[in-house]
């Protein structure tokens, strides 16, 4: 079952996800697979919007390339947007396939969100997509410590009232610009940010499974000491019953939850962390926390 290979693949710090990325939002058609933050393999073509034609092809070459199979993966990541229209959907439409197929989370990123990855340092950093006849998608996130937090939310602007708006900010650290729109308004953004940095790189798969195991990660609440633990059937009933248990304030029946024994033939699992916000992780897991020890989520 899904359930019991992920456990297979639990470490002392938690589970090394298997990451499939997919963009497509752009001229340049790209595919990367990560064991967490760790790049095994990326595959790129720029050929232009032929995404129909290459996408499929290049996966296919990445998985043999690894000797991998769609079953080993556990995350999909795909860009949705702003950008190409056609290789935006070609991109989720395939994203979709897989993830309704086997039963894999999938999640879309932004591609504003995915340039501000081209910036490694910390410091507060302005993605900008050309939109035509002078206007920008933007947004604006800080990197701090590898952690992309967004301080600006996403938005359309004709560029000068976008520059503007930046001023009034008055943001404390001077600003990257990344994005083609960056590249395209260079000269107009240093009349007002006259000691801007700027990076023209690509939107990159790599980056873009990077954005989505961080906000997957985030979102699921997947940190170290969370303990998974795999249950078959009939075990379900046991810790539905004891999970009253778990609630108790004092915390002296916490330590219970994380010793409970493995089913032999697991076919769910149950996460238990203090504090850990509801959510699900994978649809076979149920997912048991202090606050709501009995509840069955469910995406």
């Amino acid at each position: 079952s899904a359930a019991s290979d992920v456990y297979k693949r639990q470490t002392k710090g938690g589970i090394k996800l298997k990451i499939l990325s997919i963009e497509t939002s752009g001229k340049i058609c790209g595919v990367s697979i990560l064991e967490d933050k760790n790049i095994l393999k990326s595959i790129s073509l720029n050929n232009g919007l032929t995404h129909s034609e290459t996408l499929m092809p290049l996966i296919k070459k990445l998985f043999d390339n690894l000797n991998f199979k769609l079953k080993d993966i556990d995350l999909i990541v795909c860009d949705k947007g702003p950008g190409s229209f056609t290789g935006i959907r070609i991109g989720i439409a395939t994203a979709k396939a897989f993830s309704d197929a086997l039963n894999i989370p999938a999640i879309g990123i932004s591609s504003l969100e995915t340039l501000c990855y081209n910036k490694k340092e910390n410091g507060v950093i302005c993605a900008l997509i050309d939109a035509k006849n002078a206007n920008c998608y933007s947004a604006i996130f800080e990197n701090i410590d590898g952690k992309y937090i967004l301080r600006r939310d996403f938005d359309i602007n004709n560029i000068d009232d976008l520059l503007k708006e930046l001023q009034n900010l008055k943001l404390q650290y001077e600003l990257t610009f990344v994005g083609d729109g960056s590249k395209i308004y260079k000269e107009k953004i240093l009349e007002y940010f006259p000691l801007s940095s700027f990076n023209f790189e690509n939107i990159s798969s790599d980056n873009l499974a990077l954005a989505g195991l961080n906000t997957y990660t985030e979102k699921y609440a997947l940190k170290k000491g969370t303990y998974y633990v795999a249950v078959s059937s009939s075990q379900r009933y046991q810790l539905k019953a004891e999970s009253k248990a778990w609630k108790d304030k004092s915390g002296k029946n916490k330590k219970k939850a994380a010793t409970i024994k493995k089913g032999k033939s697991a076919d769910g699992m149950v996460m238990v962390n203090e504090g850990m916000k509801k959510g699900d992780w994978y649809k076979v897991c149920l997912l048991y926390t202090s606050d709501a020890a009995d509840d069955r989520i469910s995406v």
